[in-house]
């Protein structure tokens, strides 16, 4: 993570922290196909409870991610990115910083849990590419060790 990296995540944990509303600009692929990088969004700091399908942004290891909550375990909330394989490791609700509300899609401000225009993509992606993808790493470690 370079320098600027780091001063952009303590500006956005200082200002959720303080209860600000935060514009900024989504970084990586992780949540693809609903943000993409470069995609804006606006961030609020966490009012009330979090539910199954909110995509929060948290601190772990010392970096700041913005996933979605896929599953509540005691105390522990466990997140993935949408374009992931696996989830992350469970984080705890003192390390949840804010929530995802906005993004900026055909050149206006739209609510991101009543935005559905990605969902047919998202869900022919899901249904075919990935055991296509599945299949290919497979193929590719059967390969690696020699067997055929």
């Amino acid at each position: 993570m370079n320098s600027s990296e780091t001063i952009l995540q303590s500006q956005l944990k200082l200002l959720l922290k303080n209860i600000k509303k935060v514009e900024t600009i989504a970084h990586g692929n992780s949540m693809y196909p609903y943000l993409k990088n470069g995609t804006k969004i606006i961030l609020n700091p966490i009012f009330g409870d979090l539910k199954l399908g909110d995509v929060i942004v948290f601190e772990i290891n010392n970096r700041v991610l913005m996933h979605r909550i896929i599953k509540f375990e005691a105390e522990t909330i466990f997140t993935k990115g949408d374009f992931n394989f696996k989830p992350d490791a469970g984080i705890k609700k003192e390390q949840v910083l804010g929530k995802l509300e906005t993004i900026y899609v055909d050149s206006k401000w739209v609510d991101f849990y009543n935005y559905k225009k990605p969902l047919k993509f998202w869900l022919n992606f899901n249904l075919y590419a990935w055991p296509l993808v599945l299949v290919m790493r497979i193929i590719l470690k059967l390969r690696n060790k020699q067997y055929f």
